[in-house]
């Protein structure tokens, strides 16, 4: 069946950030004076206060400050707030004013990847509306095409749309087939210098690591990145003695290694 693999990259995406699931997530803010503020809030909103046209294009941090001061201020009564510079229970994300820097290590959504269904169905999907979706259409760079021959998914460089109205107005562009599953697109971050990573031990290494080359993490918050490390390792200990493949890297390992 030629669409059974593109449709389970779909089924990811939408599971990776269906409005009805999700938690709770760590976004820290640089500003330029090098002042560092970590919050801790839920994922659902989190994706349109990052990828949209503003941010990616000029750097505009408008809408995440928005977002960031609701649950700063706790105004769900949800227990949100200022948190320590960890990781939360999807991990991790930072906004580096300062060097321009877009780091993360987080299991909720695919920073660089939307579906089509983000554009022709904007306000379900939280982006903005029209504007909103507008603007997702002028972030795609690349269209994802599955090679059915060889099994793969290809990344075919394509114009920028000028709207999501050109992009909808082609509903080969939007879905595999009418009625089947949403195509999905390569966004780009050109304000940005950006560095996404799985929430796993990799990833958490290398934000940890960015995080301590900055002098940006007390004793405690250390504790805290070498607990969620030590977690991962032992949880690929768990799944390489089932033989699963959960793809981190690196030989089986019981134990992290320690910092400092």
């Amino acid at each position: 069946m030629p669409y059974a693999n593109p449709y389970r990259s779909f089924q990811t995406i939408i599971l990776k950030e269906d409005m009805t699931m999700g938690g709770r997530i760590s976004i820290g803010i640089i500003e330029n004076d090098g002042s560092l503020k970590t919050i801790e809030a839920h994922t659902k909103f989190m994706p349109g206060a990052i990828i949209n046209e503003a941010f990616a294009k000029t750097g505009d941090v408008s809408e995440l400050r928005e977002f960031l001061d609701k649950y700063e201020n706790d105004i769900f009564g949800e227990g949100f707030g200022r948190t320590g510079n960890v990781p939360s229970d999807y991990g991790y994300v930072l906004v580096d004013l300062r060097e321009g820097n877009f780091v993360a290590a987080q299991r909720f959504t695919n920073f660089e990847t939307i579906i089509g269904a983000e554009i022709a169905q904007a306000e379900f999907f939280k982006r903005g509306g029209k504007a909103g979706a507008d603007g997702l259409a002028r972030m795609i760079t690349h269209l994802h095409e599955w090679n059915t021959f060889e099994q793969k998914m290809e990344y075919v460089e394509i114009e920028p749309f000028k709207d999501a109205s050109e992009l909808k107005a082609n509903p080969e562009m939007l879905y595999y087939e009418i009625g089947g599953p949403s195509r999905s697109f390569t966004v780009s971050y050109p304000s940005w210098n950006t560095s996404f990573h799985d929430y796993d031990i990799e990833g958490l290494e290398e934000v940890r690591d960015y995080l301590t080359g900055r002098g940006l993490l007390s004793p405690d918050d250390l504790g805290v990145w070498q607990a969620k490390i030590d977690e991962a390792y032992r949880n690929k200990a768990e799944m390489d003695a089932l033989g699963f493949d959960d793809e981190l890297p690196g030989a089986p390992i019981v134990a992290a290694p320690k910092v400092g």
